[in-house]
């Protein structure tokens, strides 16, 4: 059995708060484990209760993250919107509701994914990941670990209908919030059914990885190779201003090779997708809010 999309519409007055969600730069060291970690970042340990987290505030720059005397050096961008440190690299989950007026829900369409949790199969706008450093910048979540998800969404904008908005969820959290929502008869569906130790699947990469596009053609591979020494660059710097002027540079480079003579019809599928492959993983880089060294 699935489990399906949450008929989950919220009817609200009309939409949207005023304030922009995304001026947060809180990150969570999450510990969804049933034991306490111990982390260090810098200088400073933190002891993390079991299924807990603490709220952190990092300063622009180069940090380094120390667990189970493994170090891993990351880059706080100012252009960031917080996040999750996840240490101990357990899953974590965004699940997108949606919200909007009453006759408006059907205009919203569906991003389901299928994501196993403990060998339960589940159908919903679900991502999950494991990733060390989980981005806010990327996952546009409004609301993080331990918060719930508001009755209603309030807006002075008339013309507003409705809108995703996405939240951050531990495993145990995220199976709880959904559980609460199944009709009766499927209540403790996934207690009944999962597996311990089962399959948690992962529909997103744990790193960016940037390569180079495999394409007969001298200027565009130019292009390519050019942008891949901002995005190295961009991804080690500490300066604010340089970091905005690398992501103007990238802006007017895809512009330009916008305007190359590129026979696409020519080019074989796999060229096509890595080609592709680059732009998304450019993108995901140089706009980053937290990244892995």
């Amino acid at each position: 059995m699935k489990l399906r999309l949450l008929a989950f519409m919220l009817t609200i007055m009309t939409l949207i708060s005023c304030d922009d969600p995304f001026k947060r730069q809180d990150f969570y060291l999450s510990n969804p484990t049933d034991k306490e970690i111990k982390v260090s970042i810098d200088d400073k340990e933190y002891k993390v209760a079991p299924n807990a987290f603490e709220v952190l505030k990092l300063s622009n720059g180069i940090h380094e993250l120390t667990y189970n005397g493994q170090k891993n050096s990351f880059n706080v961008f100012k252009q960031n919107s917080g996040g999750i440190i996840n240490p101990t690299l357990e899953p974590h989950y965004i699940f997108s509701m949606v919200y909007a007026t009453e006759g408006n829900f059907d205009k919203f369409g569906s991003t389901a994914r299928e994501v196993i949790i403990d060998d339960v199969l589940y159908e919903d706008n679900i991502k999950s990941t494991n990733a060390l450093f989980i981005d806010n910048n990327l996952y546009r979540c409004t609301y993080f670990l331990g918060e719930e998800y508001p009755e209603e969404q309030i807006t002075h904008d008339k013309k507003a209908v409705g809108n995703f908005y996405n939240k951050f969820f531990t495993k145990n959290e995220f199976i709880a919030f959904y559980d609460e929502d199944l009709p009766a008869e499927n209540k403790g569906f996934h207690e009944k059914n999962k597996t311990a130790g089962g399959e948690c699947t992962i529909t997103e990469p744990t790193a960016l990885e940037i390569v180079l596009p495999d394409v007969p053609q001298e200027d565009v591979i130019t292009s390519y190779k050019k942008e891949m020494e901002l995005v190295a660059e961009f991804k080690n710097s500490t300066d604010a201003g340089r970091q905005k002027d690398i992501q103007k540079e990238l802006f007017d480079l895809a512009m330009s090779r916008s305007k190359l003579n590129i026979n696409y019809s020519k080019l074989t599928t796999e060229q096509n997708q890595s080609m592709n492959d680059f732009v998304h993983a450019s993108g995901r880089i140089s706009g980053a809010g937290i990244i892995q060294l």
